[in-house]
């Protein structure tokens, strides 16, 4: 009953929302007793505390009809057809709703209605308002380019009835809207093509896209902010020339309050996957630049707008933070940022935070206290911790145990047993392990450290290799 579609529908409605279904539900269906009472047992109990257990459906068909669901096979179906009633009721609820405000969707449904029914004058004058509203709404998402779209549609459509009215800039408008929401469109799915060619070790060619290039740059006034956004990210991943980061960052800061937050987002999440290859590349000039993203992010609270932060990121934060010298900014951080974590995960994620800080003030023991509890989770996060420890343990014993190559040959066998494709960070950790071990074993040369730190990409940690080298004997 818990994860049932109608409760999982339910449970994103807004209170006045779920006070407006349970009026609809008492004038179209009063007569309808069984799934009435559910609907009045779940809107009780769903936002208290303990709701999952009183969701339990053998709970829940116990409280409402004062019976145990197993007395008859006929009580679990009646239960099944009452939240199936109701997940079908609230649906339509939903979309009534939708078509009576105000909004877009409901108003081209109308005006379908209007052309079905060859109300022509009244469809032509809805399809004007409609045209007209939208031309002078901003773009701040690729919803809006294909509204744009759509409304020229309809108002074009009343002008092919009657061939003597038609209108050549009417129809360029419908042209220009037809080509910025194809533009747009397909500008963000090559920036996401190239961004998972960034994660991945497997090379693939990007497909060029000189005609959307060139398109776009005929539809770059200062009213499309988002499509040059899209345009500047594609060439910045599809060619690798950080030239153009400045004026990107330059761009978003200066639309954020017009752009709509999930595309931001999904822009920032490109910048960020940018950098972050850029620095597994050993190109520590990005660390400052990642910084200054990290906090813009933080401060424009579109961490939180997204739905939370997952362990990964908010470790490389304080990685990153820590990195530049701002350790103070990290340690606010993981306080103030604990609210934004998954529930399960919050302590882990806590440890490794406060590892990291303890790492880069050179308090080793304090580091592998931190961690030793730490439950490993995914494959990033799993690869954070044992870096973390394989360098504690470094700086620790360095060549006087076994410590640190016991935990190399661990830490490898790891990697060895990732099912997932050969990521560019998985040959990066091992580049850094295959180092370390050279430097434990102490046989290899100084030069030839230095030079293999110097020429192997991907690697981690390249600043603290070469700190270790030039001092290793």
């Amino acid at each position: 009953m818990i994860k049932s579609k109608f409760i999982t529908l339910l449970r994103t409605l807004e209170k006045q929302e779920l006070q407006g279904f349970g009026k609809h539900l008492k004038q179209l269906h009063p007569n309808d007793e069984a799934p009435l009472a559910v609907f009045e047992y779940v809107q009780k109990v769903i936002s208290k505390e303990g709701a999952d257990k009183k969701l339990v459906i053998g709970y829940a068909y116990q409280k409402i009809f004062k019976k145990d669901i197993e007395d008859s096979k006929a009580n679990r179906l009646n239960m099944l057809n009452a939240l199936s009633d109701l997940h079908i009721w609230l649906k339509q609820f939903l979309l009534l709703e939708k078509i009576k405000s105000d909004s877009f969707e409901g108003r081209t449904f109308w005006m379908s209605i209007l052309k079905e029914r060859g109300l022509m004058p009244e469809y032509s004058r809805k399809a004007a308002l409609l045209q007209r509203e939208v031309e002078e709404m901003p773009k701040s998402s690729i919803p809006d380019y294909m509204k744009g779209m759509v409304a020229n549609h309809y108002f074009y459509y009343h002008l092919t009835q009657d061939k003597e009215k038609e209108d050549i800039v009417t129809l360029m408008d419908c042209a220009r809207d037809l080509d910025l929401f194809y533009t747009v469109s397909r500008l963000k799915i090559a920036c996401e093509v190239a961004n998972r060619r960034q994660l991945m070790v497997q090379s693939f060619e990007i497909e060029p896209l000189p005609a959307i290039v060139e398109l776009s740059k005929n539809h770059l006034p200062s009213d499309n902010p988002l499509l040059a956004l899209y345009l500047r990210v594609y060439e910045l991943i599809s060619s690798q020339n950080g030239a153009l980061y400045p004026e990107i960052e330059s761009l978003l800061k200066a639309n954020i309050a017009i752009i709509d937050p999930e595309e931001v987002h999904a822009i920032l999440g490109y910048l960020h996957n940018y950098l972050a290859y850029s620095l597994r590349r050993g190109d520590n000039a990005y660390l400052a630049m990642t910084h200054s993203l990290n906090k813009f992010t933080i401060e424009h609270n579109i961490i939180s707008k997204s739905g939370g932060i997952s362990v990964n990121q908010f470790a490389n934060i304080v990685s990153v933070s820590c990195a530049v010298g701002e350790i103070a900014w990290a340690n606010s951080f993981i306080v103030n940022s604990q609210v934004s974590l998954p529930n399960d995960l919050r302590k882990d994620a806590i440890g490794l935070g406060k590892a990291i800080v303890h790492f880069e003030k050179k308090e080793f023991d304090e580091v592998l206290m931190d961690l030793r509890e730490t439950t490993y989770h995914d494959l990033f996060f799993n690869i954070r911790v044992r870096s973390l420890v394989l360098r504690s343990y470094y700086e620790l014993f360095g060549k006087k145990t076994s410590v640190v190559l016991d935990y190399c040959v661990a830490f490898e066998a790891f990697l060895k047993r990732q099912r997932t494709p050969r990521r560019e960070a998985v040959e990066a950790s091992r580049n850094f392990i295959g180092i370390v071990k050279k430097m434990a074993i102490g046989k290899a040369s100084k030069e030839s450290i230095l030079d293999l730190i110097q020429h192997t990409s991907p690697l981690y940690h390249k600043d603290w290799l070469l700190e270790k080298a030039l001092i290793y004997q």
